[in-house]
């Protein structure tokens, strides 16, 4: 997974819920802990883990599996941090064989762990004995078998595959609607998370292709009054996760840190008011906010809003008729509604939350189908849409997973081809689910890496 990831669009539990600030410090913290030099295994049990979840397991077992845990990771990057329904969360780390912890932590103060997993890789919990994975490689021979084993135990979202050229996977699984008894199709639309960094990124090379904008411009040449300390800061660092800037610029005030409704001058001005976290190039942490920025960018630099920029200059000429914005009108046999996360509103789908605000615009806030995704990726690939040096700058490895999501229940897998490539989409994402969706894409990378049967 070591990529230029859009991560999912929520990445350290932006939830609406009263506990959201309390779990998102304890995440920070279990964060914190496995980028640690010389973490201390002991001190993080005594202060973030429930005393019933010490009791149960023993102190002294607990930190065991802990360090043992952290022995595995052994010091690998941190590609996601992510929400796991409305009182969990979930850290992923790039490496060989990619490592995912997973934590359930109480809904009341004072918030402590009350669960912790370990994917891929000897589970932390005793309670749930280490075992062997019973499942057979997946194999486009047993393919039909294991997509339909996964329906039955509650996958619901749809898939395309493409292979050298060819579609051979493009279906629905489960339900789009589970009240409605509306099923998923190819067509159905889901909300995608932050997928959309995609589309800023695509945007402003876009206008580094056209001459209107140098990826070495520097804040000052777009926004009055930048700060001093950020007057340095240029669109490559933004790109690349080395402007400094924070990863969200909600407030606690915010009725939702996603759909609450502010215009761009006020995120602009948060962004540039918040401290950084190092000086301009000389660290890197992923940030959506800077993603923000970059739309922001995109719409002084153009002088259309990144709605209209991305609509005419990216959708509109690959034929993504179905990829938009929240609160666009969706009609209810094509929309897949949120599962198995946080709720917002009587109906928990992306036309009902208000038009994306610029809490998220630029890094978030939209949505789209399996069938419009392909035609992105084929698309970008074709001849004249970009310079060798934007297609250079904007494609990650062919045999990496990008992700994307949110609490409310949407996910994205995807690989990006050329030729060859994955999408998964799906609208139900609760714990046990979400790891059998993790467990699901990295099988099916497995038919697409370089060592694959072809």
């Amino acid at each position: 997974m070591k990529k230029r990831i859009p991560l999912l669009a929520l990445a350290l539990f932006l939830s609406p819920l009263a506990h959201a600030q309390a779990g998102r410090q304890v995440m920070q913290h279990a964060l914190d802990l496995f980028q640690s030099e010389q973490p201390d295994a002991g001190a993080f049990i005594r202060d973030f883990v429930a005393a019933d979840l010490v009791g149960e397991i023993g102190a002294d077992t607990l930190e065991q599996r802990l360090t043992s845990m952290l022995r595995e990771i052994g010091g690998a990057e941190v590609d996601d941090v992510s929400p796991n329904g409305a009182d969990g969360g979930t850290l992923m780390f790039a490496g060989p064989d990619q490592h995912v912890v997973l934590y359930r932590f109480e809904p009341k103060a004072p918030h402590g762990i009350v669960d912790i997993w370990f994917e891929f890789g000897a589970h932390l919990d005793p309670r749930v004995p280490a075992q062997k994975d019973p499942r057979v490689p997946l194999t486009w021979a047993n393919l039909e078998e294991r997509l339909a084993q996964e329906e039955a135990a509650g996958f619901a979202g749809a898939l395309y595959f493409q292979r050298d050229g060819e579609v051979v996977v493009r279906e629905g699984f489960g339900m789009a609607n589970q009240e409605k008894g509306i099923e998923n199709r190819p067509t159905t639309v889901f909300g995608t998370g932050s997928m959309p960094i995609d589309y800023t990124r695509a945007s402003i090379l876009l206008l580094m292709d056209a001459g209107v904008v140098s990826l070495s411009d520097t804040l000052d040449a777009f926004f009055d009054d930048v700060p001093d300390d950020k007057r340095g800061i240029t669109i490559a660092h933004l790109m690349s996760g080395r402007s400094g800037l924070k990863d969200f610029h909600g407030l606690p005030s915010d009725r939702d840190q996603d759909h609450a409704w502010i215009d761009r001058d006020e995120a602009v001005r948060r962004i540039l008011g918040g401290e950084l976290l190092f000086a301009p190039g000389t660290g890197s942490v992923h940030s959506h906010s800077a993603w923000g920025l970059i739309a922001a960018i995109v719409e002084v630099a153009s002088g259309q809003s990144y709605r209209d920029f991305t609509r005419e200059n990216l959708f509109e000429p690959l034929g993504m008729k179905d990829t938009g914005f929240y609160g666009d009108p969706v009609p209810e046999e094509r929309l897949a509604l949120g599962y198995g996360g946080a709720v917002d509103g009587e109906i928990n789908a992306p036309p009902f939350w208000g038009p994306t605000s610029w809490l998220v615009l630029g890094s978030g806030g939209m949505t789209t189908t399996v069938d419009d995704m392909a035609r992105w990726m084929n698309g970008l690939r074709a001849d004249g849409f970009f310079s060798p040096e934007a297609k250079r700058l904007f494609w990650g490895s062919p045999y990496d997973i990008a992700l994307a999501g949110s609490m409310y229940g949407f996910e994205v897998y995807y690989t990006e081809g050329p030729d060859t490539f994955f999408i998964l989409l799906t609208n139900f994402n609760d714990g046990a689910r979400r790891r059998a969706n993790l467990r699901l894409a990295r099988d099916i990378l497995g038919l697409f890496g370089p060592s694959a049967p072809r």
